[in-house]
């Protein structure tokens, strides 16, 4: 009975022969075979390791032919059945051909640090209003930030806003926060109208500064902050929160890479209805209120980040009964060519969403864009061809926070991912829309 290949060359098989039957190769060896086979190794290889480890030719390295299968106890892998355009290839396209040849397009994941491992600063908080009550809770929940003393004109407020998240310092002026040396940096949470003051106040103390968006009311306060930051030599910067969001950072390294291809158009849109009170900050003419600096500025710095600087801004709008900006819409361009088409109202709730169109593919951002919340690319046919989808928390201001946090301990005076130029550039783009608005702030 023969125990060798049917060449005759090689060594003998590890056989086991069963009385009254003929050879069969054992099972383990032909599971190694199939094993060795699977490394998709060279030829050559597959043959040393086959003497190595089975003492068997290499053509053993095959899996078991379907005759012997039942032999061996072997269950062979179902073949998966074949698709239409397999069994008619005429059927495709040549559209859809070189699409298969086409590498898959993917979102790469986001860069964004966490929050938790930025270096701990003292923050002072100057207007204990709304927004820093959403800031210091997200500080607190989610970042190793340490916040110090609070400030306000009131000092029950003051004491009351320390009270209730257990800041160790209240005091009744602004001033005091700046002489308080247990703070690193201030955080401005005035309405718009107080932003320059404070935060100038803060720059000529030498403490580090975010001001909250907007920057300020214009670009001519703006520019004034940024020459005395840098003269001074404390860190600047707009709490433009959105920016530091993972999913923006998706979409940032989309831009790098040119994944989209050649960026065409932008959409993004803010809207949210307020009831018309001429005793609230957002319609107030005197504490710069109106949709534009408010909600207006979440469409226009996230065009910003996508087209560069404008070279052509275009606005109409409607003004509410108190004369600030109640709705506006904006179409923008750069120097290549692409288009950003903008919208902020008071008097709707609208998708809030954004997207980036370009030659390849596009972005579309859910709702609430400016929040942490879904990527979708897509392609020309409208293929979902990947999303990502962030994690949904509340306190996504500590972003913004942990960006500063690093700045600073790094020796920085401004952030990468949101430099001064670019808030002065974006202060001008608002100073041209309030002028197509014929809005105009007192004491402007």
């Amino acid at each position: 009975m023969r125990t060798r290949p049917p060449s005759g060359r090689g060594p003998a098989w590890p056989s086991r022969q069963a009385k009254g039957s003929h050879h069969v190769p054992d099972r383990a060896a032909w599971r190694s075979c199939c094993a060795i086979r699977t490394d998709r190794t060279p030829p050559e290889r597959n043959r040393t390791l086959a003497r190595t480890a089975l003492a068997a030719p290499s053509f053993l390295a095959r899996p078991p032919a379907p005759y012997l299968a039942h032999r061996l106890g072997t269950r062979l892998p179902a073949r998966p059945p074949r698709s239409r355009e397999t069994r008619n290839p005429v059927s495709q396209t040549p559209q859809s051909a070189a699409r298969s040849k086409e590498p898959r397009l993917v979102l790469p994941p986001p860069r964004t640090p966490c929050p938790r491992e930025a270096p701990a600063l003292r923050w002072g908080v100057l207007a204990p209003g709304v927004i820093a009550e959403r800031f210091v809770e997200a500080l607190q929940s989610r970042t190793q930030q340490r916040v110090g003393a609070v400030g306000s004109r009131d000092a029950k407020r003051a004491r009351a806003f320390a009270d209730r998240f257990g800041i160790p310092s209240a005091y009744g002026s602004y001033a005091e926060v700046l002489d308080d040396r247990d703070v690193d940096i201030v955080y401005v949470a005035s309405p718009h109208s107080k932003h320059f003051d404070l935060a100038m106040q803060a720059i000529q103390a030498g403490r580090h500064v975010l001001v909250e968006k907007a920057f300020t009311r214009n670009a001519r306060e703006a520019e004034q902050l940024i020459a005395a930051a840098r003269e001074r030599g404390v860190f600047l910067m707009e709490a433009m929160w959105t920016r530091f969001l993972p999913h923006i950072d998706v979409v940032r390294q989309v831009l790098e890479s040119g994944l989209l291809g050649e960026v065409q158009t932008v959409t993004a849109d803010m809207g949210l209805p307020a009831e018309p009170d001429p005793a609230h900050r957002l319609f107030d003419l005197g504490l710069a209120g109106g949709a534009l600096l408010d909600l207006g500025i979440y469409p226009v710095s996230f065009a910003s980040m996508v087209l560069g600087r404008f070279t052509s801004v275009t606005a109409i709008g409607t003004k509410t009964s108190t004369g600030v900006d109640g709705q506006t819409s904006v179409i923008v361009g750069n120097e290549f060519g692409a288009h950003g088409v903008l919208n902020t109202t008071l008097f709707a709730r609208t998708p809030t969403t954004a997207s980036i169109s370009g030659s390849r593919a596009r972005l579309e951002i859910a709702g609430r864009f400016h929040r942490p919340t879904t990527v979708r690319l897509i392609s020309p046919d409208d293929e979902v061809l990947d999303s990502f989808v962030s994690e949904q928390i509340d306190g996504g201001l500590c972003y913004e926070a942990a960006e500063a946090a690093r700045c600073i301990a790094a020796g920085k005076l401004e952030s990468g991912l949101m430099p001064l130029d670019e808030t002065l550039d974006i202060m001008r783009v608002l100073d041209t829309i309030r002028r197509d608005l014929a809005v105009t702030y007192p004491g402007e």
